[in-house]
Parts: C-alpha cells; sequence; structure tokens
C-alpha cells in the first residue's frame, strides 16, 4: 500500500444506489440490495448476511432502464455490513455502458474518494 494507506483504481467509485441482485452456488435464492458505492469495476453492497471472501457471485445490476447481467468476486467482507465486489466477468460493453449511465447521472465521488482498479 502507498503511503496515504490506499490502492490506486482505475475509476472512481460514485456513492449512488443501484438496485442488485446477487447470486451465489451456496445460497438457492438471490440476495436482493442496493450499491452504496459503485464504479465500471466494483462495487460495495450492504448485507446483513455478509458472504465471503473468494466466493464467485451472479450479478443483477440496474443502471437506469439497463439490465446488465455478469459475473463477480467477493473481495472484502466486513462483517454484518456488507461485501466488496470486484466485477470480473463483465463484457467490455457492459463496462462501457456502466460507466457512460455514471456519467450521466453525475454522481458525486464518495467522501472516500476510492478509485477501482
Amino acid at each position: 500500500m502507498e503511503a496515504a494507506g490506499r490502492e490506486k483504481r482505475r475509476y472512481v467509485r460514485r456513492h449512488c444506489a443501484f438496485p442488485i441482485q446477487l447470486r451465489t452456488e451456496a445460497i438457492s435464492y438471490p440476495l436482493i440490495s442496493e450499491t452504496s458505492d459503485l464504479s465500471p469495476c466494483g462495487c460495495y453492497v450492504r448485507l446483513l448476511s455478509t458472504l465471503p471472501v473468494g466466493a464467485v457471485v451472479d450479478i443483477v445490476l440496474w443502471a437506469g432502464e439497463t439490465k446488465l447481467s455478469f459475473q463477480g468476486t467477493i473481495r472484502t467482507a466486513d462483517v454484518n455490513v456488507g461485501n466488496g465486489i470486484d466485477f470480473t466477468l463483465i463484457t467490455e460493453e457492459q463496462r462501457k455502458q456502466l460507466l457512460s449511465y455514471l456519467d450521466e447521472i453525475k454522481a458525486p465521488a464518495a467522501s472516500s474518494d476510492f478509485i477501482f482498479r
């Protein structure tokens, strides 16, 4: 880590609430929530029952009227708070759609001003 204790990332993480649905092989029902921070490369989702780091999740995310479906991997787990998710199997077109929508809504940068790799 750098002196500031933050990693360099490719995109600014935006503070915004987008509907999201998560599925894993271990759970027979979808987890439905909202993002609290989002970039074209990942997000943070508040969940009371967090998923384990390394778990692969099928994601359905709504950016306005656009439904995006792809896979991600759980990167962080804050017990009884939520999970950080890295979007791993997302097409470049989906990433561009998400970036375009984030730019369109002009969401303010999160106070932490993290940027996703």
